[in-house]
C-alpha cells in the first residue's frame, strides 16, 4: 500500500485483509487503527462472514440482514438474466492476486 497517500487521507479506521504481512499491517496501524478481516484462510469463501466482520468494524451491524437480502436478490437477478447463456455449460471463476499464483472456483467450491 502507498502509506503516504493513505496517511494523507487521515483515516479514522483502516480495513486490512488478512493477506498483508504483519510489517505492513503495523505500518498502517501507525496511521490509524486497523481492523483485519478475513480474506484468506478456511473462511475466505464465506462472504456473509466478511460482511459481518466489516459491519462490526464500521458499527453498521444493523444493516447486515438488509445487505444480505439485497445481495441475494442481485444474485437471483443475474442467474435469471444469464440462465439461457450458461445452460449446459460448465462455469468457473479464476482470480489472480499474486504473481505466479491463481485461485479457481467451480460449482462445488
Amino acid at each position: 500500500p502507498k502509506l503516504e497517500e493513505i496517511a494523507a487521507l487521515e483515516p479514522d479506521l483502516i480495513l486490512v485483509p488478512n493477506v498483508l504481512e504483519e510489517e505492513v499491517t503495523d505500518q498502517l496501524a501507525a496511521v490509524a487503527p486497523v481492523y483485519t478481516f478475513t480474506l484468506r484462510g478456511g473462511d475466505r469463501a464465506n462472504w456473509g462472514q466478511r460482511t459481518e466482520e466489516v459491519a462490526d468494524a464500521t458499527n453498521t451491524s444493523d444493516r447486515v440482514d438488509e445487505l444480505e437480502a439485497e445481495f441475494e436478490e442481485r444474485q437471483q437477478s443475474i442467474a435469471e438474466e444469464y440462465a439461457d447463456v450458461i445452460e449446459g455449460k460448465t462455469v468457473a471463476v479464476l482470480g489472480a492476486y499474486e504473481e505466479n499464483n491463481f485461485y479457481a472456483w467451480g460449482e462445488s467450491n
